[in-house]
């Protein structure tokens, strides 16, 4: 259950991603260090392939990729 919901929350930040990438100001832009496509990417992986999500690359993006996140978005 514990997976299920983290993978949910990837999924709302990814959407969130998704909506911001549509800015024409492209305020992402900003901070070219984050991998902002492949967020998106990642949750349309969520949305419409969630059968084959990876475990593996799961646990990877929240033990690395978040933390560089929060750093950005603090």
């Amino acid at each position: 259950m514990a997976f299920n919901a983290c993978v949910m929350r990837l999924q709302v930040i990814g959407e969130h991603v998704g909506k911001l990438l549509k800015v024409p100001e492209k305020p992402l832009s900003t901070y070219s260090s984050i991998p902002w496509e492949a967020i998106y990417d990642m949750r349309n992986l969520i949305s419409h392939e969630y059968a084959n999500i990876d475990e593996e690359i799961v646990y990877d993006t929240i033990r690395n990729g978040l933390p560089q996140l929060l750093e950005v978005v603090e």
